[in-house]
């Protein structure tokens, strides 16, 4: 089962990108730190530092990191970018080294907490980059979709049957449970290192898992629609949005739903 922080963390983070006019900048980032704080997140590493948590990366090169977070059964490392960047593939190639080598350090160390990567992106994130950052276990929060944990959340849901058949929910967990593994899950840990599961990269699973994940959002916001939550906040409230109202009139402008 995924932390319940992480899923609530993706999700606010989600609303902000579609449903707000996140800011530019260090700004953006702050905003982001102050979601992790507002859901309950106990430990967070802002943005600017160049360590994990006073933890050098393994090859001791000094990465600068957007936000990091401990919560109980996990650690996530955030990459942000805003609306004045984009996502381009240099900027995810980047991401996966310097959090790589921040893993192995914990892995070397035997730190309990499975690691989770998150690109939060306040525009939208190219299809074949998304597919390539569910291939490397990164996941990818933007205005597009709804955040793949937060659908396999809501797919173990009762309201999930009034929306889907029980073929699509079998779907769903069988493409999204493996989409959300920790690095742990992926680089598995051995006596004498990391084993690889080389099936994940090469596979149709990824692709399929973001395809799904779009038809799916589109069902659960026509869902939230018919069900009377056809405003912002509503809708926020429906998905499971914590206290996105009162944590983000400061930081947001609202569209219109």
């Amino acid at each position: 089962m995924l932390p319940d922080l992480l899923c609530k963390f993706a999700l606010n983070a989600h609303i902000l990108t579609k449903y707000g006019e996140p800011p530019d900048g260090r700004v953006f980032e702050s905003a982001l730190v102050e979601i992790a704080r507002f859901i309950g997140v106990p430990t967070v590493q802002g943005p600017g530092r160049v360590n994990l948590f006073g933890t050098p990366a393994a090859s001791k090169l000094r990465h600068e990191l957007d936000l990091a977070m401990i919560a109980p059964g996990m650690l996530g490392i955030v990459e942000a970018k805003d609306l004045s960047d984009g996502v381009g593939k240099n900027d995810i190639m980047v991401f996966l080294q310097k959090s790589f080598d921040y893993y192995l350090r914990r892995v070397a160390q035997g730190s309990p907490n499975p690691t989770w990567r998150f690109l939060v992106s306040a525009t939208p994130v190219d299809i074949d980059l998304c597919v390539y950052c569910i291939q490397q276990g990164v996941i990818v929060v933007d205005p597009t979709f709804i955040p793949i944990p937060s659908l396999l959340r809501f797919v173990g849901q009762p309201e999930a049957e009034d929306v889907f058949n029980d073929m699509e929910l079998a779907e769903a967990v069988r493409l999204f449970e493996p989409a959300c593994l920790p690095l742990d899950g992926i680089f598995v840990r051995q006596t004498e290192g990391l084993h690889l599961n080389l099936e994940r990269f090469f596979g149709r699973d990824a692709g399929d898992a973001h395809w799904l994940a779009g038809q799916m959002t589109t069902d659960v916001l026509e869902y939230i629609n018919q069900s009377g939550g056809d405003s912002f906040w509503e809708r926020a409230k429906v998905l499971g949005g914590s206290g996105f109202q009162s944590l983000h009139q400061s930081l947001v402008t609202t569209k219109a739903a």
